[in-house]
């Protein structure tokens, strides 16, 4: 796995790492054909949602959402990633119904921020 477009650098404030991010934040996974993975987040909304809610949708290379969750502070979420056809699939983090503004003194668009971003193999069914 690694973070590909709309991550902003990588920040420490009051004893937390994390990533702010744009929208549409890109993530490039490589595994086995067919096989179920898990994308685990420890995410929070941001001042550029505009609202407390963050409606998190992860859409694939066809902007179609394969997982959502509608997120109020900080949550460790762990959504389930179909299998895609071939062995790279690139998801796209998305703030479904974002205001995109920015702070002052910041020209960011701060939807949300990622602590941590894992993914593991999925259970079976």
């Amino acid at each position: 796995m690694y973070l590909r477009n709309n991550w902003y650098p990588f920040e420490k404030f009051s004893g937390d790492s994390f990533r702010w991010v744009r929208n549409d934040a890109e993530i490039a996974l490589f595994r086995r054909r067919g096989e179920r993975q898990n994308l685990e987040l420890d995410i929070e909304p941001g001042p550029g949602l505009g609202k407390e809610t963050l409606s998190l949708q992860i859409l694939d290379e066809r902007g179609r959402e394969i997982a959502s969750a509608s997120i109020t502070g900080r949550k460790t979420l762990k959504l389930d990633i179909p299998p895609g056809k071939d062995a790279f699939q690139l998801l796209r983090i998305h703030a479904a119904d974002s205001d995109n503004v920015s702070v002052p003194n910041d020209r960011r668009i701060l939807n949300f921020r990622v602590f941590r971003l894992g993914v593991a193999p999925a259970a079976r069914p």
